[in-house]
C-alpha cells in the first residue's frame, strides 16, 4: 500500500471519528467538548504542517484560554509559542544552522521595558494562586502576561523568516478571525446558556445586553484583524465583492462585541488605512459616513423609545448621553474613574518604581466588597488603562520608555508606508497594517488593554520582522545590481563586442 494510500486512509478515518464526536456532542449538548476537539486538531494539525505560520496564526487569531486545573486558563498564544519551541527543538538539528535564519525583534527599549519587568518580578516573585480567584490576587498573571509577550517577540524572528511568510499568516489570521466572529454571532442572537458556559470555560468573557443578546467583547478583536485587511487588497487579493463581504463581518462584529473601544479603533484603522494608500477621495467619503452614523446613533440614543433595551445599540453611547444611561454605559465610565484615580495616588506615591503587582494573598472581604474588589483589581493591573497600569506597576520612567517604543514603531511604519521608495505595493501595506493597528493601540491602551498584550507585542514584532525584511531585499537588490554584468552591443566595424 503506496504512502499516499495509507494518509488517504487516516484523513478518512480521523474525519470519521471527528463526524461522530461531533454529533455525540451535539446531541449531548456539550458544546466544551467541541471546541476543545476544534483547538486539539488545530494545535496537531500546525505541528505537522511544514513551517510555524499556521500555528501562529492560530495563536493570535483565536480568543480561548485553554483549561487548566488551579488557573484561569493558559492563553491560546502560550500553547502555541511552546508548541513553536518543541517544534523547533525537534527539526534544528535536522535543518543545522546555516539554514536557520534568525532575526532579532528587539530594539534597546524593548530590552530595558522587559528588564524592568524582569527586575520587579525577581525583587518581589509572585507564584500563581492556588485558592481560587476570589481568595486573593499575587499577581503572577499579570506578569506572566510580560512572559509570554517576551516570548512572542523572542521567537517571532524563527516564526517569520520572509515576506511570503508574512502575507501567509494574515490570511490565515483573516479566515479564522472570520470563523470565531460568525460564531460567536451566532451564540450572541441563540441566547444560548450552554453555549454561553462552554465559551466561558474556555477563557471568553460572556455577558449579556439590557435585551437578553448575548455579548462577547473579544468580537471586536477579531473584527479588527478583518476590517484591516479587507482594506488592503494588496494582501488579500479577493474580488471587490468578496472583501466587501469581510468589511462587513468585520463592522457586524464590532457592533455585536458592544464596545465603544471597539467603534473607535475600527474608526482609526479605516482613515489611517485610506490615508496611507492615498484614497484621499475614499478618505473624505468614509469620513462623512462615519460622521452621519454618529449623528444617526445620537439620534436614535436621545429620542428612541427602546422599550426593549438598547441591545446593540449600545455603542449609542459614545455619543448619546441618553442611551449611556440607559445601558449602564455611565456606570462602566463611573468604575474606570475609580479604578484610575486610584492608581493615581499609587503613582504619585511611588513614582520612580511603582508598586509592582499583586500583595494581596491573603485577602479577607469585610463588608465594603466594592473597595476590596478594587484594590484586587490594581494587584491584578485591571485598570482598563495600559499607561496608568504600567506606570502603576513599574513607574513613570517604565511608562516613558513603553510610550517611545510605541510611538518609534509607528513612526518607522508610516515612513515606509508613505516614502517607501522603490519598495513593492505588498511592502507598503504590510507597513500600512501595522501602523494602522497600532495608531489603534494608542487609543485602546488608553480606554481598554494594558500594556502587556499579547497581539500589541506580536504585532510588534512582526513590524520588526517586516523592516528587517526590507532592509534585506534592498541590499539584495543593491548587490544584484553590482554583480550582474553590463549589458552589450556589437560594433558592427570592427565585430568586437563592448561594454555600453
Amino acid at each position: 500500500m503506496t504512502t499516499l494510500r495509507l494518509k488517504s486512509l487516516a484523513l478518512f478515518a480521523g474525519l470519521t471519528l471527528g463526524a461522530v464526536l461531533l454529533g455525540v456532542s451535539i446531541a449531548e449538548g456539550d458544546y466544551f467538548q467541541i471546541i476543545i476537539g476544534v483547538v486539539a486538531i488545530t494545535l496537531v494539525a500546525g505541528v505537522l504542517s511544514p513551517g510555524y505560520v499556521p500555528l501562529m496564526a492560530a495563536g493570535l487569531a483565536l480568543p480561548f484560554y485553554l483549561p487548566l486545573p488551579y488557573a484561569l486558563g493558559l492563553p491560546m498564544l502560550a500553547a502555541v509559542l511552546g508548541f513553536c519551541v518543541l517544534k523547533l527543538a525537534i527539526t534544528y538539528p535536522a535543518l543545522g544552522k546555516r539554514q536557520v535564519n534568525y532575526r532579532s525583534c528587539f530594539d534597546v527599549s524593548m530590552i530595558v521595558l522587559f528588564g524592568i519587568v524582569a527586575l520587579h518580578y525577581l525583587s518581589n516573585p509572585a507564584l500563581p494562586n492556588r485558592m481560587g480567584t476570589l481568595q486573593g490576587t499575587t499577581g503572577f498573571r499579570a506578569y506572566f502576561s510580560y512572559g509570554i509577550c517576551f516570548a512572542t517577540v523572542a521567537i517571532m524572528g524563527f516564526v517569520i523568516r520572509s515576506r511570503e511568510e508574512m502575507i501567509s499568516l494574515f490570511r490565515k489570521m483573516v479566515w479564522w478571525s472570520v470563523v470565531v466572529a460568525v460564531l460567536l454571532m451566532i451564540c450572541s442572537v441563540s441566547r444560548s446558556g450552554t453555549a454561553a458556559i462552554a465559551l466561558t470555560q474556555m477563557g471568553v468573557f460572556v455577558t449579556a445586553f439590557d435585551n437578553g443578546l448575548l455579548r462577547f467583547v473579544v468580537l471586536s478583536g477579531s473584527g479588527m484583524v478583518i476590517l484591516s485587511l479587507a482594506l488592503l487588497p494588496e494582501l488579500m487579493p479577493l474580488r471587490a465583492s468578496t472583501r466587501a463581504v469581510l468589511v462587513a463581518i468585520s463592522l457586524a462584529a464590532v457592533i455585536a462585541g458592544g464596545s465603544r473601544t471597539g467603534v473607535v479603533t475600527a474608526v482609526i484603522i479605516i482613515l489611517t488605512i485610506l490615508w496611507l494608500r492615498q484614497k484621499h477621495a475614499a478618505f473624505g467619503v468614509a469620513l462623512g459616513v462615519i460622521l452621519l452614523t454618529f449623528a444617526g446613533l445620537y439620534y436614535v440614543g436621545e429620542n428612541f423609545q427602546l422599550r426593549r433595551g438598547v441591545g446593540m445599540f449600545r455603542i449609542a453611547s459614545i455619543i448619546s448621553p441618553r442611551a449611556a444611561e440607559i445601558s449602564s454605559a455611565t456606570e462602566t465610565y463611573k468604575w474606570r474613574m475609580l479604578r484610575w484615580e486610584r492608581a493615581i495616588q499609587d503613582i504619585r506615591a511611588n513614582p520612580l518604581f511603582g508598586v509592582g503587582y499583586g500583595g494581596l494573598q491573603n485577602l479577607v472581604f469585610s463588608a465594603d466588597q466594592e473597595a476590596e474588589m478594587l484594590e484586587m483589581d490594581l494587584a491584578a493591573g485591571s485598570i482598563h488603562n495600559g499607561y496608568l497600569a504600567i506606570a502603576r506597576a513599574f513607574g513613570i520612567p517604565a511608562l516613558l520608555v513603553f510610550v517611545f517604543c510605541l510611538l518609534k514603531q509607528i513612526v518607522t511604519h508610516w515612513r515606509f508606508a508613505r516614502n517607501g521608495g522603490p519598495a513593492s505595493s505588498q511592502q507598503r501595506a504590510i507597513h500600512m497594517f501595522f501602523c494602522a493597528n497600532l495608531l489603534a493601540f494608542v487609543v485602546e491602551l488608553y480606554l481598554g488593554c494594558d500594556a502587556n498584550s499579547f497581539e500589541l507585542w506580536a504585532y510588534i514584532a512582526l513590524g520588526m520582522v517586516a523592516v528587517q525584511l526590507n532592509a534585506h531585499a534592498s541590499s539584495a537588490q543593491k548587490l544584484t545590481a553590482i554583480v550582474a554584468p553590463a549589458p552589450t552591443k556589437l560594433e558592427p566595424k570592427f565585430g568586437r563586442i563592448l561594454p555600453i
